[in-house]
């Protein structure tokens, strides 16, 4: 079902039942647990948001990053506009799946509505969910703002299908998994860190040319003194703060700068696991910052080398 097959009651009634609306003062309760069955929240109408603009979050659970940095950080921005989490994208693909609603007609619903959009660009294979279709949905004069997905796998020594270089060449070379492990516990295993580095710079700035933030500049200025990834698409939150600060910018707010972002503390919000820290990444890149995650480390990269393992010889069937 899609916006031509809906009478305007139906899409009363189907508004009923999606979830509930998500608001400022709601936030400090917020968190994926609490969300409806597909992560969709009502919108608010004006009454609700006092009079202020409809600012719109569409992107990966990044949005609850930034919709946590907005409410507590930035309260110049919420006197202005009102923010929402519509959908966390990471649920799309069960959400097409299952076709009792018809998602894409909410969607457009919020895009239409909104006065602004900080959205994280999504390809065309996802249909109505593109960003090239909702774009067309919004209002002429909708700021709309894109940020890069803020992804990468170069900051632990093994890291699950963007970061096993290291552990796939000792497999080509005949080693099985034990034998890496070992490798890996005498210190005498080669993460393959420099081509990893170079390698996800560069497929982050060619992402970076569908959207508005430079991300990879604010990552080679700061990634020695400052912690950034959590797991390879979990960011810190200062990663989150930064990218919020430059679309705030480009939507005519005061930029706070990269010290804002910097100085706030970096597991603010939790997105999910933490990769343990090692010896090898801290050495290799010489960072800075002090080593604080190394709870089980060595029984996660022993799973993770098992993992690559079994990735690989797949892979060579």
């Amino acid at each position: 079902m899609y916006r031509a097959d809906l009478t305007p009651n139906q899409i009363d009634a189907l508004e009923s039942i999606l979830g509930h609306v998500l608001s400022i003062d709601e936030l400090a309760h917020y968190n994926s647990e609490h969300s409806d069955e597909y992560g969709y929240f009502l919108l608010p109408d004006k009454a609700q948001i006092g009079g202020r603009h409809l600012l719109l979050l569409y992107s990966a659970c990044w949005s609850r990053g930034i919709w946590h940095y907005l409410a507590h950080y930035r309260p110049d921005v919420v006197e202005r506009y009102y923010p929402v989490i519509i959908l966390d994208f990471a649920l799309v693909l069960s959400v097409i799946r299952d076709k009792r609603f018809p998602v894409p007609l909410f969607v457009e619903a919020a895009w239409r509505k909104a006065d602004a959009v900080l959205f994280t660009p999504i390809g065309e294979s996802y249909g109505p969910f593109s960003s090239e279709h909702l774009l067309r949905m919004v209002k002429p004069d909708c700021k709309t703002v894109a940020f890069t997905g803020p992804n990468q796998g170069c900051w632990w020594p093994v890291c699950e299908l963007v970061g096993e270089h290291g552990a796939i060449n000792l497999f080509n070379e005949g080693l099985n998994p034990d034998q890496v492990i070992d490798r890996f516990r005498d210190k005498k295993f080669d993460p393959k860190f420099d081509l990893r580095f170079a390698e996800q710079m560069a497929f982050l700035k060619g992402k970076q040319s569908f959207g508005s933030i430079r991300l990879t500049e604010f990552i080679q200025a700061h990634y020695r003194t400052h912690k950034l990834f959590f797991t390879f698409n979990h960011p810190t939150y200062n990663v989150l703060a930064f990218c919020a600060d430059c679309a705030l910018a480009l939507m005519g707010m005061i930029p706070m700068g990269d010290e804002h972002s910097l100085s706030l503390p970096l597991d603010s919000i939790s997105l999910g696991d933490i990769y343990p820290e090692t010896h090898y990444e801290f050495e290799h890149y010489n960072l800075r910052y002090p080593m604080r995650y190394t709870a089980g480390s060595e029984a996660f990269y022993e799973r993770k080398i098992h993992e690559a393992y079994a990735r690989w010889k797949s892979n060579s069937a």
